[in-house]
């Protein structure tokens, strides 16, 4: 059985670790592959700032990052 995506953290250049909400990865009700989604981000193909938060059960701020910025992603299966 195919393993389901339910986090994705991405750490940008200075360190900072941010989460991403999984409606990023639903475009029309069709699930898209984390790597994908957040490679077009950084080519600016998705858009030019990508919404996050800065708690894993985003209770925390939400804010937009540079996506140019991210040095790691790092998803999580269920």
């Amino acid at each position: 059985m195919a393993k389901k995506l339910s986090a994705v953290s991405i750490k940008m250049l200075d360190g900072t670790t941010y989460y991403v909400p999984m409606t990023e990865f639903n475009s029309g009700g069709v699930p898209e592959k984390a790597d994908s989604v957040i490679g077009n981000y950084i080519h600016g193909s998705r858009g030019p700032m990508l919404k996050v938060n800065t708690a894993a059960d985003f209770t925390g701020s939400e804010l937009f990052v540079n996506p140019k910025l991210i040095v790691t992603m790092t998803p999580t299966f269920s």
